[in-house]
């Protein structure tokens, strides 16, 4: 990475999802000094949108990994009020392009971001007894579609093995290019070269001689390399810390990417259980999220480990509506129900649109 990123950043984490405000017409990114993807070229990778409600939209990258599922970084989706808000689109914007919602998701487990208007504090924290700031390594996510891909597709298998130093992948997605500039949404490529992992993830650099890089908005992209005549998913977009020189390289020079390999297991397990997801009888609602906190601000970490560990299914079905990365569909006698018992404000009970 090169040095137009350090007006930006001053320390702390950084990621690459984009905040769009939008005005009358949609826009996207590419990546940087990217070449164009000619149509069909990764017909699994989609454009990621999160209406955060108002003029506010984030946008990210996704893969789908079966007909329905879609793989993207946590973070892209981490704040959309409810998963109907997400959607995931693959085409260049005609009439022809698949696009769906999704109605639950799943991030990892050891995913979970701390913000000042969280719920939980730092004192509740210690008495959860885990670390609830996000980890780099965790930042996956798998989207359930409403409805699947019609056409005939073929998906890219998971990378099991280690990469190499200095092993060439692709980077897809629809992040910032190089001009910082709106532009109609379209997908661009580049190419990055495996580093080394650290802590965890996994460091790409661009090659040299090349000034290509991923940016806003290719969180959750694809990197893809050819092994053996296969092209397989080597790892996710994530971001890069903005002050840790890490074997004397400066945020500049590396980038931070999620392994499929180490997230494997997780992966598979969680295809299995959404590929057997049933929506509950209709009516059903979602519970929204409002200003960056879970869906029950009334709830601390507290009441939320103690449902965690309770003994009745409904409890425990409360404290898995109110997890992060679950927040999944209710049925309307459970829905009503919380809404009395923790007086709920209007507006936190949304209704799921038939598929």
């Amino acid at each position: 990475m090169h040095n137009t990123n350090q007006h930006r950043l001053t320390c702390g984490l950084f990621v690459c999802c984009i905040l769009l405000v939008f005005g009358g017409s949609k826009c996207a990114w590419g990546i940087d000094y990217g070449t164009p993807v000619l149509e069909g070229e990764y017909p699994t990778v989609g454009l990621i949108t999160v209406n955060l409600g108002g003029d506010q939209t984030a946008i990210g990258t996704g893969t789908l990994i079966s007909n329905s599922v879609v793989m993207t970084a946590a973070h892209v989706i981490q704040d959309a009020p409810t998963p109907g808000q997400i959607s995931f689109r693959v085409g260049s914007g005609g009439a022809d392009d698949f696009i769906a919602k999704v109605i639950v998701y799943r991030t990892h487990p050891g995913y979970l971001i701390m913000r000042p208007t969280n719920v939980i504090t730092d004192d509740e924290r210690t008495f959860m007894d885990a670390d609830l700031i996000a980890s780099s390594a965790a930042d996956i996510a798998l989207l359930l579609l409403d409805h699947s891909i019609p056409q005939e597709t073929t998906f890219n298998p998971l990378m099991k093995s280690e990469l190499k130093t200095a092993d060439k992948v692709t980077a897809v997605g629809y992040g910032l290019d190089e001009h910082k500039r709106t532009t109609s949404p379209r997908m661009l490529k580049g190419t990055l070269e495996f580093l080394k992992e650290h802590d965890g993830v996994m460091l790409f650099r661009a090659p040299k001689g090349s000034s290509q890089r991923t940016d806003h908005g290719d969180s959750g992209g694809p990197l893809f390399i050819n092994v053996e005549g296969r092209t397989m998913i080597a790892a996710i977009t994530h971001g890069y810390y903005r002050s840790i020189k890490i074997d004397g390289l400066s945020p500049d020079e590396y980038g931070i990417y999620v392994s499929v390999m180490q997230q494997h297991e997780w992966i598979e397990e969680t295809l299995v259980q959404l590929s057997k997801y049933k929506l509950p009888p209709g009516p059903s609602y979602f519970l929204a999220r409002s200003n960056s906190r879970t869906p029950f601000m009334a709830l601390t970490a507290r009441q939320m480990f103690s449902l965690a560990n309770a003994e009745t299914p409904g409890e425990r079905l409360v404290s898995r509506a109110f997890s992060r990365g679950l927040n999944e569909p209710v049925p309307q006698d459970v829905a009503l129900g919380w809404q009395k018992r923790y007086s709920l404000p209007p507006g936190m009970i949304v209704a799921v649109k038939p598929q």
